[in-house]
């Protein structure tokens, strides 16, 4: 069948694009292949003498384009005994790798956007949830890894790493959590915490009234607020020089404002939006205009919050307008507009508030749809790739993860896998009889496996 005749069976414009990939995709395979033969070829052309041919050996590798089969020569050196693929060193593909890199990052920036599930469904079912499952853990836990050794460098030993951090006018911080489900833990829930920062506002176009925020680095984590602040401190500080933090805006949280901690030129605001709900969920009525009308001004605010618990009648009432006044004094710091206490020159400084948005967008959208519920090591690892995503890093991180020299099989548990309690020098060989059911066999194995029973 022609692939015109194809063609002309899709029934609309949806099922034209299917075929048209499809059909891109098997062209794709077939010269990708044809390449790879020109280049092994080439490669054997080029070759040392020491490097003797022994034959030819075929792999699968899953691509972003199908599967394809590699049939590529092997060689022995003769000096060392050696064996060699040349075609994969060249192309530096690890060995036993049955998936591309590029496949694999895709997959998880499909798990990124929905579950791991639907993103195997998404790829036409080319490598399985599980699969996307474990990748996506292996970025995640090779980021925080990173993260925690310099964490641990920097506030822990002292030692500063050579960076090559921008110097800017000043830097903006908002901070948040946000409650994950959690399964097959001792607790319920948890909370994820998320923080962005970035260098100020710019306009979308020169004539729109609408602004963007300038150069946003975003990092998520589950951790105490120390350790978040000082992994945070890490990641921005790959970015910019931190002395120009200049605020740190959050919802009250105590472990918000352990921030100021780490930044001593920045201020403390209270999120306008967490202000407002606050106000709204603990006041009814008269006093909740009184008080509402009130809250750009520091000092009328207070008044007005004390003025409604005096005036409260029933005790609902008074629980909710004492409960308003005791959040506005553990925040009072944060009461006053950032903007009458911080000044940059050359900066328009507008009002905070993104962090809100943020935690919607890069978090609750992935992590809290209905019926999602996580481990805590699943939920770091999660947040990890969300942060890597959002900072456009994730290309770079799966090019560190999965380079040429990443140990494939490293991370993948082998149920079948016992301690041997070889000494050092022992040579590994393996009995046939091994993998019978003989009464022999059996014997040897439970000397060989000392947990396995007769």
């Amino acid at each position: 069948m022609s692939d015109f005749s194809l063609l002309c069976e899709a029934r609309d414009f949806n099922g034209l694009e299917t075929v048209v990939w499809r059909l891109a995709c098997s062209w794709a395979r077939l010269k990708l292949e044809a390449y790879l033969r020109h280049l092994d070829r080439k490669l054997m052309g080029q070759r040392p003498p020491r490097l003797r041919h022994v034959g030819v050996r075929k792999r699968t590798l899953v691509t972003r384009v199908g599967e394809i089969v590699i049939r590529r020569a092997y060689y022995v050196d003769l000096e060392t005994g050696e064996y060699r693929y040349l075609l994969d060193e060249a192309l530096g593909l690890p060995a036993r790798e049955r998936v591309s890199r590029g496949l694999k990052a895709e997959a998880v920036v499909e798990a990124v956007l929905r579950s791991f599930r639907g993103a195997a469904e998404a790829m036409d079912n080319l490598v399985s949830h599980g699969s996307i499952h474990q990748w996506l853990w292996q970025l995640g836990a090779a980021f925080r890894k990173q993260v925690e050794a310099s964490r641990r460098r920097l506030f822990g030993a002292g030692q500063v790493a050579r960076t090559t951090a921008r110097k800017v006018a000043a830097l903006f911080c908002e901070a948040d959590g946000v409650v994950l489900h959690l399964q097959r833990e001792p607790k319920k829930v948890i909370e994820a915490k998320l923080a962005i920062v970035h260098a100020g506002w710019e306009r979308l176009h020169p004539s729109s009234g609408e602004f963007a925020l300038k150069g946003k680095l975003v990092y998520a984590g589950v951790q105490g607020g120390r350790q978040f602040w000082e992994s945070l401190s890490v990641v921005a500080g790959r970015r910019w020089d931190l002395s120009a933090v200049k605020v740190i805006a959050g919802d009250g949280a105590d472990w918000v404002k352990e921030g100021l901690g780490y930044f001593a030129r920045a201020v403390y605001q209270l999120c306008r939006f967490h202000l407002a709900r606050k106000i709204r969920e603990c006041l009814r009525g008269r006093a909740l205009e009184r008080v509402f009308a009130a809250r750009k001004d520091p000092a009328r605010l207070l008044e007005e919050a004390r003025n409604a618990v005096a005036a409260a009648l029933d005790p609902e009432a008074k629980r909710g307008a004492e409960e308003l006044l005791s959040y506005l004094l553990a925040n009072r710091e944060g009461l006053e507009d950032y903007r009458r206490r911080v000044e940059v020159e050359g900066v328009e400084l507008r009002g905070l508030g993104a962090i809100e948005s943020n935690v919607d967008k890069i978090i609750s959208g992935r992590m809290k749809k209905r019926g999602m519920s996580w481990t805590v090591e699943g939920a770091r690892n999660m947040l990890a790739v969300l942060t890597l995503k959002a900072n456009g890093s994730l290309d770079a991180a799966a090019q560190a993860v999965w380079g040429p020299d990443y140990p494939e099989e490293a991370t993948r548990p082998n149920r079948r896998e016992r301690p041997s309690g070889r000494a050092p020098g022992v040579r590994v060989a393996h009995l046939p009889i091994l993998d019978t059911g003989e009464g022999l066999a059996k014997v040897l194995r439970r000397l060989v496996y000392p947990s396995t029973s007769l």
